[in-house]
């Protein structure tokens, strides 16, 4: 939506204002925000593949109406289910590398799990910057379409991937959860030593969670009456407002605006500076995510906030000061402050978000508890 935003002939086809380019734009955020609950229902019952198998679906079916879109409503309602499509891959895609990847890489496989949207960004604003060059509506369409090849694939490498063992051992399927411990820790080697107390380990939890959630019914009834789970909840919801509120959106989908009012008012220009934007964030956050273990997420999240917070006065100062001037070097200087505190953010909250989340929520919860997540981050957005 970043690149779409700056394209004259999507703008100019569904007639935006900038009501309807914000709804366009937000109603993405909607569609998540009525995920998070079935997306934690399906991954529970059915398991976390079905789960993902499920999101890429749905953004087929919405990319494919997003291209052939003839009206305004056709787009919203696409770009609506990609929000509920989208909505249930965020929330059940950490919660499964958590329980599948070995211990010791769980926080670096989840923060370059995020990484990868920046890797999505990278080849949106690349596809747009080409499709630009069409002077018919394939400008905008060619993007749309992308989205659905990209979900077939994911479906395709489904059958090539483990269903998590802590699932599996839920619903009592013993040998393939040993499988999937054993390619994650041992090779393959179901009989080593390793294998069978991580089996052991988390058997003996679910069964303490099982028992333990007989008694309060509903993991809802356990949110108000165990202390412990509100605590957890609590740093859910300290996460969702710090991720969500510190500014990126504006930047994450209104770069196009940002740059015009620092006076780059050129589309070609535009996308260009939307390309090298996605590569240096995910180099950025590469880089946090490598660091994770290394500083510790409270530290890492610390550093990524407090350079946020200098970083967007600058932008907000150097636009104000030279958004409407022709002096080249402050307008140079208004986008190096749109890098320097995208990658601020990328730095931390990137791979927090997905790193973090699932680690504070215990099996029985994690699935309806990254639901959570992702349903008041939406709101929040």
């Amino acid at each position: 939506m970043n690149g779409l935003n700056i394209l004259p002939s999507y703008t100019d086809y569904f007639n935006l204002d900038p009501v309807t380019t914000a709804l366009n734009t937000s109603i993405v955020w909607i569609g998540q925000f009525f995920a998070g609950p079935p997306g934690g229902f399906v991954a529970d019952r059915y398991g976390r593949k079905w789960a993902m198998i499920f999101a890429s679906a749905t953004n087929i079916i919405a990319a494919t109406l997003q291209t052939t879109s003839q009206n305004l409503t056709m787009f919203i309602i696409a770009r609506f289910l990609i929000g509920i499509g989208s909505g249930i891959a965020f929330a059940q895609v950490p919660g499964w590398v958590s329980e599948v990847a070995a211990w010791k890489h769980r926080g670096l496989t989840n923060g370059l799990f995020n990484c990868s949207y920046l890797i999505g960004g990278l080849i949106a604003a690349g596809i747009t910057y080409q499709t630009s060059k069409l002077s018919s509506t394939w400008s905008w369409r060619g993007p749309s379409m992308v989205q659905g090849i990209l979900g077939v694939f994911c479906i395709l490498i489904q059958p090539f991937i483990p269903e998590s063992p802590r699932w599996l051992i839920r619903h009592n399927r013993h040998e393939e959860a040993k499988q999937v411990l054993a390619a994650a820790h041992t090779n393959g080697v179901v009989d080593d030593a390793i294998v069978l107390v991580q089996y052991r380990e988390i058997l003996d939890t679910i069964e303490y969670e099982r028992a333990f959630a007989t008694e309060h019914r509903s993991a809802f009834v356990q949110m108000l009456k165990t202390k412990g789970f509100r605590k957890r909840m609590l740093i859910i919801v300290t996460l969702s407002c710090v991720s969500m509120l510190s500014g990126n959106n504006i930047v994450t989908f209104y770069t196009g605006s940002m740059l015009t009012n620092a006076g780059i008012t050129d589309p070609d220009t535009q996308l260009q500076i939307n390309i090298y934007l996605n590569l240096f964030s995910f180099v950025v956050a590469v880089i946090g995510t490598s660091l994770i273990d290394k500083m510790g997420r409270k530290p890492l999240g610390l550093a990524s906030m407090t350079a946020m917070t200098g970083f967007m006065f600058m932008l907000g100062a150097l636009t104000k000061v030279y958004g409407t001037s022709d002096n080249t070097s402050g307008i140079l200087a208004t986008v190096a402050a749109v890098f320097l505190f995208n990658g601020a953010y990328c730095f931390g909250m990137t791979p927090l978000n997905t790193a973090y989340s699932p680690e504070v929520l215990n099996y029985t919860h994690r699935a309806q508890g990254l639901g959570f997540f992702t349903t008041l981050q939406s709101g929040l957005g």
